[in-house]
């Protein structure tokens, strides 16, 4: 293709007001596999594109943190033509349900990263634990442990989703050698997801 006849698409992502760039949200053009960051303008770019529609798809740092899927936005490129795009990235709610679309009211998610002495990494254990409380027939006060176990992805980032308001979460950070760390959280009802980072260090 000569550059003379290929499009560019030059691009800004903005926050879910409308009122301040993005910095270091993850650009990707689906049809060239071609991934670009914002800049500190939240502005991106691509290059000798061929004309016709191309997808982007767009991964803001909030969305990232916890494991949302990323924005899509289709542009039309025209041969030897700059088209201009803009993104507005998602509020935390928005990007909330987008990591845990069937969450159960007045519940919220704990996301973070297991950090281990060699650093983040995937396939650490990650155990989240909280109490559930209830009136047995009896009408007496009943306790039961509830929450769950999964494994860090990528970056050693994990989410759990359905963790009621307020009440303290135990969360242990595991490594495949026994090593653990724990801390405990809470989500508060007026924000939907708590942000930790849990630390192993070397025995």
């Amino acid at each position: 293709m000569l550059e003379s006849a290929a499009g560019s698409v030059a691009g800004v992502v903005l926050d879910s007001l409308l009122t301040g760039p993005v910095r270091g949200a993850r650009v990707h053009l689906e049809s060239t596999s071609e991934q670009v960051v914002t800049d500190a303008d939240g502005r991106f770019r691509f290059v000798g594109l061929g004309e016709g529609t191309h997808r982007l798809r767009v991964l803001s740092p909030l969305s990232d943190s916890i494991g949302a899927p990323p924005g899509v936005m289709d542009v039309e490129v025209e041969a030897g033509a700059i088209t201009s795009s803009r993104f507005q990235a998602p509020t935390l709610r928005q990007a909330v349900t987008g990591a845990c679309p069937d969450l159960p009211e007045e519940t919220g998610v704990v996301a973070g990263r297991v950090l281990g002495p060699l650093g983040a990494r995937a396939g650490y254990t990650v155990r989240a634990v909280w109490q559930d409380y209830g009136m047995s027939p009896l009408g007496r006060l009943t306790v039961t442990d509830a929450g769950m176990e999964l494994k860090t992805a990528d970056g050693g980032r994990f989410r759990v989703c359905g963790v009621p308001w307020e009440k303290p979460v135990t969360l242990t950070g595991i490594l495949p050698d026994g090593r653990e760390s724990s801390l405990s959280v809470s989500v508060p009802p007026d924000r939907p997801v708590a942000f930790v980072r849990i630390e192993v260090k070397a025995r």
